[in-house]
């Protein structure tokens, strides 16, 4: 609970986890699909990695250099937190 003085009339962001889901994405399914599909390419990276494997930028999946499922954006700067 806040104090009475902090309440507003307008929705504020106090706090937050994760990064919502990218667009187009599929839904709610298409999401953890998604979001599994990034954690198993690391570990299958790894396997390659450790089996004397190079991986090169070409191999990387191109959601892997945009998404981050454990990000989140906290707009102080626009009122929204």
């Amino acid at each position: 609970m806040f104090p009475l003085a902090v309440v507003s009339a307008i929705p504020v962001c106090v706090s937050g986890r994760r990064a919502c889901p990218p667009e187009e994405v599929g839904g709610p399914g298409g999401y953890d699909q998604r979001t599994l599909d990034q954690f198993s390419w690391r570990y299958e990276s790894l396997d390659r990695l450790l089996a004397g494997e190079d991986i090169r930028e070409g191999d990387v999946p191109t959601w892997f250099w945009t998404y981050r499922p454990e990000g989140f954006l906290f707009l102080k700067d626009t009122g929204l937190g």
